[in-house]
């Protein structure tokens, strides 16, 4: 049975560019483009990792990280986002940190990594930021 990855992004072109990477990656991708229906589905769907934003309408990503937690704490989250400090405390199984635009192929790996083991100390797994080219 193929791993099921929900993917929670509320920029539409992000979270299908994701979610065809990863069922490229052989994995199963649910997606929702927010906190609140992110939080729908993990209530009626076996989910075994979530990939998500911080900053989102309706319910943050900081706040589905919490019901995340509360819901099943052995589900790991992958936060993406365009800040790489957030000024609430981030709490849950957060494995990776990811900063916007992230490296695909580190972020598959990284999602690779976690299934082989998910005790491994992954955070922070922030890739290297490409130079900028004048």
């Amino acid at each position: 049975m193929a791993k099921r990855i929900l993917v929670v992004e509320d920029h539409e072109n992000t979270r299908v560019l994701y979610a065809e990477e990863l069922t490229d990656a052989g994995y199963d991708v649910l997606t929702a483009e927010n906190g609140y229906l992110a939080m729908k589905i993990i209530e009626k769907d076996r989910v075994d990792l979530v990939i998500t934003d911080l900053r989102m309408p309706e319910v943050s990503g900081v706040t589905l990280i919490h019901c995340i937690h509360f819901h099943d704490e052995r589900i790991p989250v992958v936060v993406v986002s365009a800040y790489r400090q957030y000024e609430e405390p981030l709490a849950g199984n957060i494995r990776a940190f990811f900063t916007k635009p992230v490296n695909l192929e580190l972020l598959k790996q990284c999602v690779a990594g976690l299934f082989l083991d998910k005790t491994g100390p992954l955070l922070p797994f922030t890739p290297p930021r490409a130079p900028i080219r004048k």
